[in-house]
């Protein structure tokens, strides 16, 4: 199979008379070669995909051949009318290029085309060109901005970037999804007190943590008061947020800062509590290389719990949510919940001894999956339930679409887990989830009723009772439920109207005896109460 930078330059190469007219020999028929329509492909794809300005710059990246000897990069992406923010993209890649030249031609397209992308980044020129860009790759190019900033930046530059995309996102009507909420705060992170060893990290680049010795070596010439919480939270959190993740080895830096002569003194504890910081977002990948680079710790240090890396109280509900979601976002082929210490489960496989093929089969996966974890479900449910307004926030960020919905049955059981007292709208919201199990509209129903009877028995007895006044026709389905697992005798011990109906019902079906029943709540209820109820 062709690799990329020989497969672009074969397209471009047999298109060069077309692309670059007053440079090569133009076709006697002034058509384009059969392969132009790839070639305009791989140029759109600057503004969908955050890699392919990379690869495009590492393609023209050579001196072999008359078009690359000496590239004419403005006519590039002039003949294809590239948008503001594809040809900051291309031009920033190639500035990382080894050919100077290419280098110095990438750095003159940022410096003239600042301005016109700042406009487009603020949809000041509404167009689908403009509009029609994926979130990551503006992600990427303030990360790149941030990381090997141009002649042109400073203060003013890197402000008016944040207002144009902040902007950018209001016109729209939506929150900066967590890749552009993550690069904002890069921004502010390298600029703040607690960022001086991030920024020390940063000015090493990713080649200090390619190894341990590496990385000691860096970290020997930082102040010791820099090898404190706050600036090692800041410097993980540079770490993880720079290529979304890629650039550098959280583990080895960790590994670092242990055999720092100050690193002893760490309480990993309070570096965890140093991300929970205000306007910080994280993406799931930028959580996963901090959850992989902390997890030794959490099995090596009793007092050190990497379950407080999402759960527990923080200051700033907007970045833990941010976390939480994170971590519930991700698969068990990317984080083994099994494998986290002492993790405080909503409920275990050992709860459905017992219980029928079935709903084991389900347990043997909902127990793999990260709602699992009492702290995440804990902080997810109270936090996207609090009010009204938390809830139109979830909405925004998705959490209803990506993270509940498709794990209804596993969200459901895991919350009802949740400790009391919980709040109205808690409560509503878990009714109204309940409910179509209750109606056996989704799969896996057996599961949740199996579940919510084992967490609270009174919950589960309460709605039903609720349920039935609303509809009385639903006796009929709540008797199948009890059936199916064996609650007749507990639901017929509640002294309700609704239990008479579900006595009679149940004699209908020869699996309850009226005079037996009587008798009982006769006891118990006392001749007067029992024929009020009847």
């Amino acid at each position: 199979m062709e690799v990329y930078p020989q497969y672009f330059r074969r397209l471009l190469q047999s298109n060069a008379g077309v692309v670059f007219p007053n440079a090569f020999r133009q076709p006697a028929d002034g058509a384009a070669a059969g392969n132009y329509q790839l070639l305009v492909q791989e140029l759109q794809k600057l503004s969908q995909d955050p890699q392919q300005a990379v690869k495009v710059a590492e393609a023209l990246d050579t001196s072999d051949g008359d078009v690359f000897r000496d590239l004419d990069l403005q006519g590039l992406v002039d003949h294809f009318r590239l948008s503001p923010i594809a040809k900051i993209a291309l031009a920033l890649s190639c500035r990382k290029a080894a050919k100077s030249e290419l280098r110095a031609k990438g750095d003159a397209i940022l410096t003239s085309n600042f301005s016109s992308f700042l406009s487009a980044v603020a949809l000041k020129q509404p167009s689908s060109i403009n509009t029609n860009v994926s979130d990551d790759v503006i992600a990427s190019i303030i990360d790149r901005l941030v990381q090997d900033p141009p002649r042109i930046w400073g203060e003013e530059q890197r402000e008016n970037l944040k207002y144009a995309t902040l902007g950018r996102y209001s016109d729209l009507k939506k929150r900066p999804p967590p890749s552009i909420e993550s690069a904002i705060a890069l921004m502010e992170l390298l600029e703040s007190s607690d960022g001086r060893l991030a920024r020390h990290i940063q000015r090493a680049g990713p080649e200090c943590t390619a190894t341990l010795e590496a990385c000691r070596d860096v970290l020997a010439g930082v102040p010791t008061q820099d090898i404190a919480y706050r600036p090692i939270a800041m410097a993980l959190l540079f770490m993880a947020i720079a290529e979304n993740g890629e650039a550098y080895d959280l583990g080895v830096f960790v590994q670092a800062i242990r055999q720092h002569r100050a690193g002893a003194k760490i309480d990993w504890a309070d570096v965890v509590q140093g991300f929970d910081v205000n306007k910080l977002s994280v993406t799931k990948k930028q959580f996963l290389v901090m959850y992989n680079a902390l997890l030794p710790l959490a099995r090596e240090y009793t007092n050190f719990d990497i379950q407080n890396l999402w759960g527990g109280a923080w200051n700033a509900p907007d970045t833990q949510l941010s976390f939480v979601v994170a971590f519930l976002s991700t698969t068990p082929d990317e984080l083994d919940v099994s494998q986290i210490p002492n993790l405080r489960q909503s409920f275990t496989l050992d709860d459905f001894q017992g219980a029928s093929a079935s709903v084991r089969e389900f347990a043997e996966k909902a127990v793999k999956h990260p709602l699992v974890s009492m702290d995440a479900t804990a902080a997810l449910f109270t936090m996207i339930f609090q009010s009204q307004e938390s809830y139109n926030r979830a909405q925004q960020m998705s959490i209803p679409e990506t993270l509940i919905n498709p794990n209804m049955t596993t969200f459901v059981c895991a919350a009802a887990a949740v400790p009391k007292p919980w709040g109205q709208l808690q409560d509503q919201a878990l009714k109204q989830l309940f409910f179509p199990f209750l109606l056996k509209q989704h799969e896996n129903y057996d599961f949740v009723m199996n579940a919510l009877w084992r967490i609270e028995k009174q919950w589960v007895a309460t709605r039903m009772v609720e349920f039935y006044t609303q509809d009385n026709n639903l006796i009929s389905i709540i008797y199948e439920h009890a059936m199916e697992h064996g609650w007749l005798e507990v639901l017929l011990t509640i002294q309700s109207t609704f239990v008479l109906e579900l006595a009679m019902y149940a004699h209908g079906k020869g699996t309850c005896d009226l005079d037996d029943f009587a008798q009982q709540h006769v006891s118990n209820m006392g001749v007067p109460a029992f024929a009020s109820a009847i």
